[in-house]
């Protein structure tokens, strides 16, 4: 036997050290499958009452939950997982929801006055008929989102990304989409008075503004070009939007 090596097998030290690092691995493996159960059952266990409001569960796996009605008003629920959930007619009045995930999640109908959505993953959701005054979407991804008939007056959605999302009937006044991306976007009806437009982007994908509503709104480096509108579509004193490659349709 030498100090480096034992005949036949490694040095116990190496074998030490592999042995330690294995079961510091599985630790870790199980510390984090903790995490992940305990948040999930922190999300069931929170769905068995109605009344959640001012509860503080971030980070929390609340998918495929059926929460239909429920209060969480002002509950910090950043950066959870809530895919696929139900939470129509849910009052979520200045709820908390940062940097969460809820594609495919159904807010029908809820409450979400001046609620905190910024940078969420939104995509397929239905936000149809739901109260969004005041809420702060900025940078959020909502493409294929369903907002028709929302109420979004004075709503933050600078930066959004609104491709192929239905915003048919929708109220936007006062809403901020500066910077946002509204190709293929459907706004049929949409109120869009006093909109921050700035730098939106309509162009090369056909979006739909017939029968829209956009005077007073600011189009300073809107790009329109390709949009489709009608006699019905009322825009800025003074906006040619033909001139900005906008495309009229018969009625």
């Amino acid at each position: 036997m030498t100090g480096r090596s034992i005949k036949g097998g490694a040095h116990p030290a190496r074998a030490l050290a592999r042995a330690l690092g294995a079961v510091g691995a599985l630790l870790l493996c199980l510390s984090i499958l903790r995490g992940c159960l305990e948040r999930t059952y922190i999300g069931y266990a929170a769905s068995r009452t109605r009344d959640l409001r001012g509860g503080s569960w971030p980070g929390t796996v609340w998918s495929y939950a059926r929460l239909r009605s429920h209060d969480l008003s002002h509950a910090d629920l950043r950066r959870s997982v809530m895919v696929d959930g139900d939470f129509a007619a849910c009052r979520l009045v200045g709820v908390r929801l940062s940097d969460s995930i809820l594609d495919d999640a159904d807010f029908a109908g809820a409450d979400m006055r001046r609620a905190d959505l910024r940078n969420c993953w939104l995509g397929c959701a239905n936000l149809g008929h739901a109260n969004l005054q005041g809420a702060d979407l900025s940078g959020s991804d909502l493409r294929s989102a369903t907002l028709t008939g929302a109420d979004m007056r004075r709503a933050d959605l600078r930066d959004c990304w609104l491709g192929c999302a239905n915003l048919g009937h929708a109220n936007l006044q006062g809403a901020d989409l500066s910077g946002s991306d509204l190709r293929s976007a459907t706004l049929t009806g949409a109120d869009l008075r006093g909109c921050n437009l700035r730098r939106v982007k309509f162009a090369g994908q056909d979006a739909i503004v017939a029968d829209s509503w956009i005077p007073e709104a600011r189009l300073d480096g809107a790009e329109v070009a390709g949009a489709v509108f009608d006699a019905g579509t009322v825009w800025p004193t003074g906006y040619d939007p033909a001139r900005h490659g906008a495309v009229r349709c018969a009625r």
